[in-house]
């Protein structure tokens, strides 16, 4: 009987190691799992960091695309006002082109209409001297 117990009690032993290892093989694999989790979920806190610069990196190239577009608004803004000057200075010097040539050719046939009337003049007295 003690030798039936025993061997009862070895296969209860053996079947209790066997259960035991086979606990310990899924608490094994598990823990595997759960270090290959955590390697994917710091993976993950990673990425969401890289995203994260990258979203701040973007908003900050939007604001300076913003303040570019502004600075480049008020730079055509400012160019067109000074065309639109420039255009009519240059306008208005022409005018005055045009006066100051119409009063120099005004001048320049009073002159001539002086010098026929001198002529005129000087043939006037000679023909009154002879007659």
């Amino acid at each position: 009987i003690e030798l039936q117990e025993a061997e009862a009690a070895t296969e209860e032993a053996v079947s209790t190691a066997v259960k035991s290892q086979a606990k310990a093989d899924k608490s094994k694999r598990s823990a595997i799992e759960l270090e290959d989790l955590d390697r994917y979920l710091k993976h993950i806190e990673k990425k969401q960091k890289q995203l994260k610069n990258a979203e701040k990196a973007h908003k900050k190239a939007v604001e300076a695309h913003d303040i570019a577009r502004e600075n480049w608004d008020d730079a055509r803004n400012a160019l067109n006002k000074n065309a639109d000057i420039y255009y009519k200075a240059k306008i208005d010097a022409n005018l005055q082109q045009s006066r100051a040539n119409a009063a120099q050719s005004q001048t320049h046939n009073a002159l001539l209409a002086y010098e026929r009337y001198m002529k005129l003049a000087d043939l006037a007295y000679d023909a009154k001297k002879y007659a």
